[in-house]
């Protein structure tokens, strides 16, 4: 039976006529608007750009941004200033774009397809199930956290290395993060290969092998020259994934433009370029800020380029190898991380014995106590012999700043403090927490450690007294941001994190669950509905850094939405994460077998009524599990976020959508940043709490495909 002819005039049935139903044509009609959703925004990124682009081309000749070999946008505010022009030469910047996304691609290719290799021809069912989900964690991580890890392990080990065979190598260098952006795209390249390979049909395997061909063989010269379309598509994906990444360069190559191939030298990327030039107070109309918009439509186009291309082109031992070196990355980054962060959840405290008698503390009028001083005389007394002004100072740096607020706390929750002398528990200072965990050389003469000898001997005199401890330390998880490390934690950037994906999902999921319906059980196959699936997929590999140039010109400077807010952030992420659910949600739809509609429409039901009743509820699991991965990608996204202002010092815990806010991944960037070395151990412990998030967001993902996923 032809289901067409179940539906007469191309109209829906409804309880046997052929009238026209207005609520189902509204149906429709939302779903159409949905899936023009993604033409809007690559129209929205192109003349957002375009707009400012030509501004800045007004300014500067196209030919200098083009071909110009010296990159110094530093301008003046006034022209008797010097580097009142600046140099605008984008060719360094392109430079060290290709020489990092070559190495990374250099390392990714091979260890990439010899994983998909591995998988696809030789592992067993059970060690595929293993190793898949290990691959998609590795995947899910942040760029910001690669970048922690290269900036902080992987470039000093280079640079040691290079020095102990007699080379001049750079503290940050283009080798190192090549080096990370190249294990961070293997998964990439290894999954969609993996896919490709497993789609080259079994006959082909089964002919080659009857004929007496190896395992080996056959892979050489049957699968993969059926594959190199598809696998050429990926490495292009992959290509473009490495010529957008921002936080692996801004945190391991640097910001230097130079015109360099070696790669032991320290070299900028065009991505790595517009972050510093929109981060911080900037005049926006200035040849300095706009340069950021020329530089984000040349890598649009770059990309873009890229990606057309991907769309039109259609070893045992290897591959155990490759697999061992990708999870070996991942266990030793995570082992680092979590070895380096795990010291932030435990806090020192110094004892200290206050007089808080009515001399000191009048019960009646305690907020007019001075407490800052009162403790700064009870360390006196403490430390009696303490009396030239340098070793007071040393003296109250013992304890946090904060030391007098958390005196007053104390009285405040416990009033029978007050009249007598009271023993309390004060947080102490960030070098004194360090040197309490061990983690201050000694055995360095006096001169080249931020911890004098005399520190060292009050610190043991506190020991030796039973007024020092340690605890686990509940502020990391219950304070905001703060300029001292000892008190800083994690809340408000959390609580940001939470409404900013908040937005995202609540924006994102109807409008891409709506388009992917539309676009697979009711648009026509057209030149229409083809441009629109163009635009989706180049959408889904458009650099991330590109849609928060999107949001700062048309959110924040046309429609004059509160900056720093996870508002615009969510809206921002949520463009950003449109492509991946949309993707997901038409894979889950197409798998649903056509005798579900047919049933459905064959018993009366319209077509609307046959999708919503029965096709997109078999399809929920999947849509469910690439809505989490997209949302777990969203969490974890840095450089968006930095373009819209999300990056200021937020100490407050947010409690809208419109108030001032960071992220966590955010937060890793400005920790990771800080001089502080006590901030160190802060970035590392925030970023297991982001792993843990992402690992969570995963893992359910993966128990809703294997639960709820249906065979037929």
């Amino acid at each position: 039976m032809n289901v067409k002819n179940i539906i007469p005039n191309k109209e829906f049935n409804i309880i046997g006529n052929n009238k026209y139903n207005l609520s189902e044509y509204l149906i429709k009609t939302i779903m159409i608007v949905c899936s023009s959703v993604a033409i809007a925004v690559t129209l929205g990124i192109i003349f957002s750009l375009l707009f400012e682009t030509i501004n800045f081309f007004q300014r500067i000749s196209l030919s200098e941004f083009l071909f110009g070999t010296k990159w110094s946008p530093q301008t003046a505010l006034r022209s008797d200033q010097v580097a009142a022009d600046g140099s605008f030469g984008a060719i360094p910047l392109i430079t060290g774009t290709l020489l990092i996304s070559t190495i990374a691609m250099c390392i990714a290719t091979p260890l990439g397809l010899f994983s998909a290799i591995y998988l696809s021809e030789y592992a067993s069912k059970k060690t595929r199930n293993i190793i898949k989900p290990l691959l998609e964690i590795l995947a899910g991580i942040p760029t910001v956290v690669y970048g922690f890890f290269a900036a902080l392990t992987v470039a000093p080990i280079i640079r040691s290395s290079g020095e102990t065979v007699g080379l001049n190598v750079s503290s940050e260098s283009a080798l190192a993060a090549g080096l990370i952006m190249g294990i961070m795209i293997i998964p990439l390249i290894s999954s969609l290969s993996d896919d490709v390979i497993n789609a080259v049909p079994q006959s082909l395997r089964d002919a080659s092998l009857g004929l007496g061909s190896t395992n080996s063989e056959t892979i050489r010269k049957v699968i993969l020259p059926a594959a190199i379309p598809g696998i050429s598509g990926s490495l292009l994906l992959a290509a473009s994934r490495a010529i957008g990444e921002t936080m692996i360069v801004v945190m391991a190559a640097g910001l230097a433009a130079n015109l360099t191939a070696n790669p032991l030298e320290a070299v900028t990327t065009i991505t790595a370029q517009i972050v510093a030039l929109l981060t911080g107070d900037q005049e926006f109309d200035s040849a300095k800020t706009l340069s950021a918009f020329a530089l984000g439509l040349l890598l649009f186009i770059v990309t873009l380029i890229l990606n057309m291309i991907s769309l039109k082109i259609r070893f045992r031992w290897f591959g155990k190898f490759a697999i061992g070196i990708s999870l070996a990355f991942l266990f030793v980054m995570v082992g680092s991380i979590l070895l380096k962060g795990k010291s932030a959840l435990v806090s020192s405290d110094i004892a200290i014995t206050i007089d808080l008698g009515p001399d000191n503390v009048d019960k009646n009028n305690i907020n007019e106590t001075r407490f800052d001083a009162l403790m700064k005389k009870s360390l006196r007394q403490t430390f009696p012999n303490v009396k030239s002004r340098k070793e007071k100072k040393k003296l109250y740096g013992l304890l946090s700043s904060d030391m007098g607020f958390e005196l007053r706390d104390q009285i405040l929750n416990d009033t029978s403090l007050l009249g007598s002398e009271a023993k309390l528990w004060f947080t102490a200072s960030d070098d004194i927490d360090l040197l309490l965990k061990g983690a201050v050389d000694l055995t360095l003469d006096e001169d080249y450690r931020r911890i004098s000898d005399l520190e060292v001997e009050w610190i043991s005199f506190l020991k030796d007294t039973d007024n020092v401890r340690k605890k686990f330390n509940k502020k990391f998880f219950t304070n905001g941001d703060s300029r001292e490390p000892e008190l800083a934690g994690i809340l408000s950037a959390l609580m940001g994190s939470i409404l900013t994906l908040s937005i995202c999902f609540i924006v994102s999921f109807p409008i891409a669950i709506l388009a992917a319906i539309y676009l697979e059980e009711f648009a026509p196959k057209n030149k229409i509905s083809a441009f629109i699936e163009v635009n989706i997929n180049n959408l889904a590999a458009v650099p991330s850094i590109v849609f928060g140039l999107l949001g700062l010109a048309l959110l924040l400077n046309v429609f004059d939405l509160p900056r720093s807010t996870p508002l615009v952030g969510g809206l921002v992420l949520s463009l950003m994460t449109l492509p991946t659910i949309i993707i997901a949600s038409r894979a889950s739809l197409r798998a649903v077998p056509p005798s579900i509609r047919e049933a459905a429409l064959g018993m009366g039901a319209s077509p609307i009524q046959a999708t919503f009743h029965h096709v997109v509820p078999l399809a929920l699991p999947g849509i469910l599990t690439g809505t989490i991965v997209g949302m777990a990608q969203a969490l974890g996204e840095t450089a968006p976020l930095l373009m819209i202002g999300m990056v200021a010092f937020i100490a407050d815990v947010p409690t809208s959508v419109v108030e001032p806010a960071a992220a966590l991944p955010v937060q890793i960037f400005l920790w990771a940043d800080a001089s502080e070395r006590a901030f160190m151990e802060k970035t590392s412990a925030a970023i297991i709490v982001l792993l843990v998030f992402l690992v969570l967001m995963n893992l359910l993902a993966i128990f809703l495909r294997k639960k709820f996923e249906k065979r037929f």
